[in-house]
């Protein structure tokens, strides 16, 4: 699936553990992102590929080079976590919009909040893996989770 965010001069992508504020990977001009069941593919301005292994990662930033897309994304501001069939999101500002999106690239949930604390129920969905974004004040956070 390609994640919906295209800028014609690229973004910057940070990717980051749960337990560590600094990346552990940084792709820099990247313009496409192809989420597979064992990687996530960049697609750089410049048109040259890699592949970031996403058992390295547990959720990424983006930095918007151009006017469109996402801004503000400067450090990890929200919490994502899965707990049986519940998925907790905690952010320190409150949380405009919360997307979940199948590793297909189907929305499957949904939330506009103004609250910093959000729940969703994911007892509907399929095992397998997923792409959560949170929006806050200026702040775009994506994370990577699995249901089990």
């Amino acid at each position: 699936m390609l994640l919906p965010v295209t800028a014609v001069w690229g973004f910057d992508t940070y990717f980051y553990r749960e337990d560590s504020n600094r990346p552990v990977h940084v792709a820099k001009d990247v313009t496409t992102l192809e989420f597979r069941p064992s990687a996530t593919v960049l697609t750089r301005s410049d048109f040259t590929t890699a592949e970031v292994d996403n058992t390295t990662f547990h959720h990424m930033l983006f930095r918007d080079k151009s006017t469109n897309g996402i801004t503000g994304a400067t450090a990890p501001n929200a919490r994502v976590e899965v707990r049986g069939d519940m998925l907790y999101v905690t952010s320190p500002s409150p949380i405009s919009s919360l997307q979940v999106s199948s590793a297909s690239g189907m929305l499957v949930a949904s939330v506009s909040s103004g609250a910093c604390d959000l729940t969703c129920d994911m007892s509907a969905m399929a095992a397998g893996i997923y792409i959560v974004r949170v929006e806050s004040d200026n702040t775009v956070s994506i994370s990577k989770i699995i249901k089990k």
